[in-house]
């Protein structure tokens, strides 16, 4: 098996343990320590180390003919340190060791906060003069949302209809919930397609709707007979997990993804390249990523009211998610 660690400053040893993978669980067969100093030269590490239990002491096992002999693992290790990497095949600025390479002709958004007030913000300045320009999120959504014409793909660990992503007194009084403006969308022939993540505490006696109050039976529900897609689904555990270990992840951890993925306008002036079939697109995509659950609790400003706003009337009137608090 081969993989990579990050060895911090301060580390004196380096510490691998090794366990089995049984239907049920997995348990610890040993550890094997390599002291930091014998790696730190950056020399190749290629030796069988003497497995221990967790106070230092010897293991053994026993080989075919059935004589004791002592429990070892063969490591090969290499230490590379920070900034010795060759990074000549990497474009400016872009991060090494990734999962994607990074891609030209990308613009990208930064927000903070549910809703903000537009505009240049003072003190922070852009390197090619002028001054950082904010926007507001979820009234961003909502517009790029109401002007799909193609498809509208969500992925969250909790998706509430109820949700108003636009407000008053800076909104409109007609805005649609979250849950009406995705069946809207999709009575105009708009492919929505929603993967919430299943809590499949929902479906256990005595726990009410589900620990963690996502309302994602009540999501699926609502969507049932509509024009969209909606899928529940629980965390999945990987090839190399136990059965036991599987069921925890289904039911104890989610699936984080937060993600609002649609079709929109090209930009003034941008000129994409043809495609294989020599067909040039008309239409971009456009994706919000990270950060916020289109769900209750979720709306804020950035003074980050606590009280005021939750009276009859206000913003967060109907809309709050405390879980400590009844």
């Amino acid at each position: 098996m081969t993989s990579q660690c990050c060895l911090g400053k301060s580390a004196v040893l380096l510490l691998l343990l090794s366990q089995d993978a049984d239907v049920v669980g997995s348990d610890f067969l040993g550890q094997a320590v390599i002291p930091v100093a014998d790696i730190i030269n950056g020399q190749l590490f290629d030796k069988w180390l003497d497995l221990t239990d967790t106070s230092g002491q010897p293991l053994f096992c026993r080989d075919k003919s059935g004589d004791k002999q002592p429990s070892r693992v063969h490591i090969s290790i290499q230490y590379k340190p920070v900034g010795s990497e060759d990074l000549s095949e990497l474009r400016p600025n872009e991060v090494p060791r990734i999962y994607f390479p990074q891609r030209p002709g990308n613009k990208v958004t930064l927000y903070h906060d549910a809703v903000c007030t537009p505009g240049p913000v003072p003190g922070i300045s852009l390197a090619g003069g002028g001054l950082y320009s904010e926007s507001s999120c979820w009234d961003d959504i909502y517009v790029a949302i109401q002007q799909a014409e193609r498809f509208v793909w969500i992925t969250g660990w909790s998706i509430w209809t109820d949700t108003m992503l636009q407000r008053q007194p800076a909104s409109p009084a007609n805005s649609l919930s979250l849950g009406e403006l995705l069946v809207q969308k999709a009575q105009q022939g708009v492919g929505v397609l929603l993967l919430v993540w299943d809590d499949t505490t929902n479906n256990m006696p005595g726990l009410g709707p589900g620990v963690m109050g996502t309302s994602d039976e009540k999501t699926n529900a609502y969507f049932k007979d509509t024009e969209v897609t909606c899928v529940l689904c629980p965390r999945q555990g990987g090839v190399e997990d136990s059965l036991l270990q599987k069921v925890q992840r289904g039911n104890m951890f989610t699936h984080h993804q937060k993600t609002v993925i649609v079709d929109t306008a090209l930009t003034p002036g941008h000129r994409p390249a043809a495609m294989l079939n020599e067909v040039v697109p008309t239409r971009r995509m456009l994706a919000f990523v990270g950060g916020l659950d289109l769900t209750n609790g979720r709306y804020d400003y950035p003074s980050h009211p606590l009280f005021d706003t939750c009276a009859p009337g206000g913003p967060h009137c109907t809309d709050m998610y405390q879980g400590c608090v009844e």
